[in-house]
Parts: structure tokens; C-alpha cells; sequence
């Protein structure tokens, strides 16, 4: 997979594919790169979801991968040289009854929330009752009225819901990088003008000494 699943509006396919065969298989997914918050609370007590922080002691010490696991993914929140490290010995990891399947892309929060979702619970919210409609009186000339389904729209909207969440799910997966970069950028350019300014003036004092010598 050469691709960068970033270049698709959601989670490659075939990444997915292997999300699903890990799971039917009983098999844990190893998440590497996490922050507080970025994912959904029913993940951290997911028994087939295992985190490990950013800045936690497994992604700055582990040698080997946890029994069990069949698949690991990266967050973009993990360092280069531990993404490097911990995608190499996971590569050679073989259990008896099966291989650890590592990704090397480093993914956004909203595309492992994707790939995550089948695990889900879903919102567990009680439908309300539907109130029977009104039966119309009789006229001289009957008319025919077209009640919609209210099950049907209420599954509609719920669709729609979902879709737009995960959407700004993306935009603020998509905003916080570009303010990474940003601030990145920030630092940069005054650590730039803290050596413009010490050497203008080690340039006015040299040409200060320079005439008062003269």
C-alpha cells in the first residue's frame, strides 16, 4: 500500500479490510500515538483496543509487540525515530497462530476513529414513541393523504448526524495540524529575528567602538 490514506476521503479500503479480519479473528488493535481526548472513551476500555501514549514508557522502551495484538496502527503524534523503531520489530513478530500486521503510514485522528467504528457501541439512546396520526374527518370528496414513515426519517436524520460529525471530525483533525505547522513556523522565525537583533547589535557596537577610537 503505497498510498497515503490522507489522500482519500476515507480509511484505504484494504487497511479496512484488515481492521475487520483482526477483529473476527479475536485479535487486538494497537494504536500508537495517542493523546488524552482523541479518541472516543469507549476505546480506552475496549478489550480489543490497546493504546499506547506519545509520551508513554511502551513507545519509548518496548522491544516487542503485546501478546494478542494482530495489527498496529500510528497517530501522527508519534515521533519519527519511535514510528521507525517499533514498525521494524513489529514487522518480524510472528505468533503461532498468526503475523502482526503494521501499517507505516502515520494516520489522523479522524481515519482511525473510521477504522474504529465497527467497535463501537453506538449512542444508546431510547427511541421516543411515535404517536399515532390523526385520523382525518370525512368530506364529500375524500382525499388520499401520504403519511411518511417517522421510524424512516427518524434513521435518516440520524445518518445525516452521524455523517456530519465525522466530517468536522476531519476539519478539526485537518485544523490542528495546520497549526502545528504554524506554530512551528512561529518559533522558527523568532528564534530567527533573536540572532537578527544580537547581531545588529553586536554590529552597532563594533561601529561604536570603531569611531570612538577614531
Amino acid at each position: 500500500m503505497s498510498n497515503h490514506l490522507r489522500d482519500f476521503p476515507r480509511p484505504d479500503e484494504q487497511v479496512a479490510n484488515a481492521v475487520q479480519t483482526c477483529l473476527k479473528q479475536q485479535l487486538k488493535i494497537l494504536i500508537v500515538g495517542t493523546k488524552n481526548g482523541n479518541l472516543p472513551d469507549w476505546a480506552d476500555k475496549h478489550p480489543s483496543v490497546l493504546q499506547w501514549a506519545s509520551e508513554g514508557t511502551e513507545v519509548e522502551r518496548a522491544t516487542a509487540i503485546p501478546s494478542g495484538v494482530g495489527m498496529v496502527l500510528f497517530l501522527r503524534w508519534v515521533g519519527h525515530r519511535q514510528h521507525q523503531r517499533i514498525h521494524n520489530f513489529a514487522r518480524v513478530t510472528h505468533y503461532a497462530d498468526h503475523a502482526v500486521y503494521s501499517h507505516p503510514e502515520l494516520l489522523g485522528t479522524g481515519e482511525v476513529r473510521r477504522l474504529l467504528a465497527p467497535l463501537s457501541p453506538g449512542p444508546g439512546r431510547p427511541r421516543r414513541p411515535v404517536e399515532a396520526a390523526p385520523t382525518p374527518a370525512p368530506t364529500a370528496e375524500p382525499e388520499t393523504v401520504s403519511v411518511p414513515a417517522p421510524e424512516a426519517a427518524g434513521a435518516t436524520t440520524e445518518a445525516a448526524v452521524d455523517s456530519s460529525i465525522t466530517e468536522l471530525l476531519r476539519m478539526l483533525d485537518d485544523a490542528v495540524a495546520t497549526l502545528g505547522l504554524a506554530r512551528e513556523q512561529l518559533v522558527a522565525l523568532s528564534a530567527t529575528n533573536a540572532v537578527l537583533r544580537t547581531s545588529r547589535a553586536a554590529l552597532r557596537d563594533k561601529m561604536l567602538s570603531l569611531f570612538e577610537g577614531a
